[in-house]
């Protein structure tokens, strides 16, 4: 249960690592999904935090483009596209985030996360473009991977489920329309 925050700690941490870019696809026009926060703290009582992507599902043709942006300072996060029975409905479920375990081939060594920086921005697991469970674009909280855009290549009737692999409460959909 804990390896896996374990995991996702060290996920967030290997980008302070890297500074490289990331282009999945060119594209204008698409919709574009933010990963706005307003965090809750009362000393001695309450931490809260209320990340979430904003709008949380889009519909996108598909070919089509959308843009996610980070628009946090200090958190990083991840799109990795799920099923939908994947996604963590409980808070049991979040903590042990079986689902989120795909986001680890954004590290040099997925064995050591503590110590594995990010190898790769972008995981392309099917066709290429975002069609498939396992695709993934991570987000960094600053400089050029601050925003992924991605190509859809999911046929017409397809809805895209993703989750944050960092924070996995994160959760949004992309319906292929027609």
């Amino acid at each position: 249960m804990r390896r896996t925050w374990y995991v996702l700690t060290a996920l967030g941490l290997g980008v302070a690592a890297v500074s490289a870019s990331l282009a999945v696809a060119a594209g204008k026009g698409g919709p574009i999904v933010r990963t706005p926060e307003v965090n809750l703290f009362v000393p001695n009582a309450l931490v809260g935090s209320t990340m979430h992507f904003e709008p949380g599902t889009v519909s996108v043709p598909s070919g089509g483009t959308v843009t996610f942006f980070n628009s946090e300072k200090d958190e990083p996060h991840t799109v990795t596209v799920v099923k939908r029975s994947e996604l963590p409905r409980t808070s049991r479920q979040v903590e042990n985030c079986k689902a989120c375990n795909l986001a680890l081939g954004h590290l040099k060594n997925p064995k050591d996360p503590e110590h594995s920086p990010i190898k790769t921005f972008v995981l392309d697991r099917g066709q290429k473009g975002f069609d498939t469970r396992g695709d993934s674009v991570f987000l960094a909280p600053a400089g050029p991977h601050k925003k992924g855009v991605v190509t859809v290549s999911a046929p017409a009737g397809t809805t895209l489920y993703f989750v944050c692999a960092v924070h996995p409460w994160m959760q949004g959909s992309i319906v292929v329309a027609g």
